[in-house]
């Protein structure tokens, strides 16, 4: 079993696409300074698995963008997955949890290349996993329930917009009005 930290989100997915190019198999369990949980099941080093905090599959991907340091451990010996979940192929994934870092960002984007999609998805899996933070403190553990039910009807937000949409229709299962109008008022602070 392999115990270290990543500094940054870069070490994550340079640590991903390694065990993808040797072709290794195991779990990598993962703890972020925020004391989240998640998961990467890698089989012949194809991501078969993945999950942040209560959402896996493609759910997770937000919270698992968001990863900035975090202490992990890669067990060769466990393979734990479930076999229901829908994954894209390894390298899609890979890119899609791919973020530049904001002085390569600014480098490319003087390159006249574009980077504002990644950033923007970037900021709004932070701003999503921040609004799952906010809403949990309102609502306990149902919290995530609801968030996830938000998600399997109206998809994921991949813009402010559609997170300030989710923002409103999360609210409003806040019974008590002063408590929704504040979690209102912490979220719409994020943007």
């Amino acid at each position: 079993m392999i115990h270290d930290h990543f500094t940054d989100h870069e070490a994550l997915l340079k640590f991903l696409r390694h065990q993808y190019e040797i072709g290794n198999s195991g779990t990598l369990y993962i703890t972020t300074d925020q004391n989240h949980s998640a998961r990467f099941v890698i089989n012949n080093g194809n991501i078969v698995s993945m999950s942040f905090r209560s959402k896996k599959g493609m759910q997770a991907l937000p919270g698992l963008t968001a990863i900035e340091s975090a202490k992990y451990s890669f067990s060769a010996d466990s393979l734990t997955m479930n076999s229901d979940e829908y994954l894209p192929a390894t390298e899609q994934l890979l890119e899609m949890l791919h973020m530049p870092e904001p002085d390569k960002a600014q480098g490319k984007a003087n390159q006249g290349q574009s980077v504002r999609p990644q950033v923007e998805r970037r900021s709004i899996a932070t701003i999503l996993t921040r609004i799952e933070d906010e809403y949990a403190m309102e609502l306990g553990p149902i919290a995530s329930l609801l968030i996830d039910d938000y998600i399997s009807s109206q998809g994921a937000p991949e813009d402010k917009h559609g997170a300030l949409l989710m923002v409103d229709s999360l609210s409003s299962e806040i019974d008590d009005i002063e408590k929704a109008r504040k979690f209102r008022q912490r979220v719409n602070s994020l943007f």
